[in-house]
């Protein structure tokens, strides 16, 4: 899971990256701006006027090792789940939560650093606050 900062008053605008192993967000790229990102979708408005997007990705190749056949769907159901508590815990706090699964898959893996082979990025999350939807 990325998530690119744009908007929060407690943690510094950037591209970070969670790293489970850590319990931490660990910064990528501090460069990176919501601007940007809004060119990488048909949901500029947004994206824009988020103060969070969520970019869940997935080691295919990692996941295939150990579930063989089965590894693709099985990505595809943690992302689900995943994105939904995402969504849910979103609204539990007030916020509003924009799930976006159409973009330019090439410029997004690309903006968090994947191959978009062994490695790529299935589903975008919006959040805001609810003011700005």
């Amino acid at each position: 899971m990325f998530v690119l900062v744009e908007n929060v008053s407690t943690i510094d605008r950037g591209l970070y990256y969670l790293n489970p192993n850590k319990n931490c967000l660990q910064l990528v790229n501090e460069d990176a701006r919501m601007a940007y990102a809004c060119k990488l979708t048909g949901y500029s408005e947004r994206i824009s006027s988020s103060a969070v997007l969520v970019l869940l990705g997935a080691s295919l190749r990692r996941n295939q090792w150990k579930y063989w056949e089965r590894g693709y769907r099985t990505v595809l159901l943690d992302c689900g789940h995943l994105a939904q508590s995402i969504i849910v815990a979103a609204g539990s706090v007030g916020l509003v939560a924009h799930p976006i699964g159409g973009f330019i898959d090439d410029l997004v893996n690309e903006f968090v650093g994947y191959d978009g082979v062994d490695d790529v990025v299935l589903h975008l999350i919006a959040l805001g606050s609810k003011g700005k939807d």
